[in-house]
């Protein structure tokens, strides 16, 4: 999918809003928020279809005793999917699966062999706390948020990762000071658009120069001479969806510059979307053509039942 600028630059051509300034025209930060308005109605159409495409594993180190454990970052809602534990000290193979249970079921009292997950706002608690292994969580994604460049990286102190210091080119067409005054986080982009840091802490930024608190850089984050920034928590510059999905999210945007929030679009609009909404839901509401059971071929037998 394109880069959010180019999606913008399109969208604006549709709605016939090319032209804009510090005084009239609709300003680039409220096109970004069109396509984020697009992009969360779209992730919960695919949710409340009960669609399994934005489903992810991950793994859990058991802390011994530990009754409750975070989500994580990218969990969307709080949506577990399956939870199971493996208790990798006797089976490194053999998985448990833990089961959802209610708050009037917990047990405290001993440590050992869960039998259930309790979720809570801010995380799931095991029931009872488990002594060792691991956890594999299946959990629905969330997407991360729509930001267009805002600066260009000219160099950056990165001290056995450690990341100090960071300055981009003032001069460049993407730099934007107010922009980057108004937040407090940025990640990092490469020339395509994917995610190689996030969520780099910052006070301010002035001509170029960011006043930056050292941050420790995770084993698989990245940046380079040449990267953009993009401002604000778990920030990404291309829509994190397929490319089928492009048309919708510029019909949205479109729509919104033309007449405002849906409630205010007219009859023709509403329709475009909807249909265009359920030919989305029929795409992801089949991840897969494979067959998941022995298919019955000879139906004779089904005037016996």
């Amino acid at each position: 999918m394109k880069r959010l600028e180019l999606l913008i630059d399109i969208a604006r051509k549709l709605s016939q809003n090319t032209r804009y300034d510090a005084d009239a025209g609709i300003p680039q930060d409220i096109f970004v928020q069109f396509f984020n308005n697009a992009q969360d109605s779209l992730i919960k159409e695919i949710i409340n279809s009960k669609a399994k495409f934005f489903k992810k594993t991950t793994t859990i180190p058991v802390v011994s005793g530990q009754e409750i454990y975070s989500y994580p970052y990218d969990c969307f809602v709080q949506h577990i999917d399956t939870l199971q534990w493996s208790q990798v000290a006797i089976r490194q193979t053999y998985y448990t699966t833990l089961f959802r249970s209610y708050v009037k079921e917990r047990v405290t009292s001993q440590i050992g062999y869960a039998f259930s997950y309790i979720p809570y706002e801010d995380g799931f608690h095991l029931n009872p706390p488990l002594g060792n292994g691991q956890l594999i969580l299946a959990y629905t994604r969330s997407v991360d948020k729509l930001g267009k460049r805002a600066g260009k990286i000219t160099s950056f102190t990165n001290t056995a990762g450690v990341l100090s210091a960071i300055a981009v080119d003032s001069a460049e067409q993407s730099y934007d000071a107010t922009e980057i005054n108004n937040q407090n986080y940025l990640c990092i982009v490469n020339r395509d658009g994917t995610v190689k840091a996030r969520n780099i802490g910052y006070d301010s930024v002035a001509a170029g120069v960011f006043t930056l608190s050292p941050f420790t850089l995770a084993s698989t984050d990245s940046l380079a001479v040449g990267d953009y920034i993009v401002v604000g928590k778990n920030t990404c510059n291309v829509p994190d969806f397929p490319e089928v999905c492009e048309s919708y999210l510029l019909k949205h945007a479109v729509y919104e510059a033309k007449y405002g929030d849906s409630s205010q679009w007219n009859k023709e609009a509403k329709a475009d979307m909807v249909a265009n909404l359920a030919q989305l839901m029929g795409v992801f509401g089949s991840m897969s053509d494979d067959v998941i059971e022995v298919p019955i071929t000879n139906l004779d037998y089904l005037s016996l039942i």
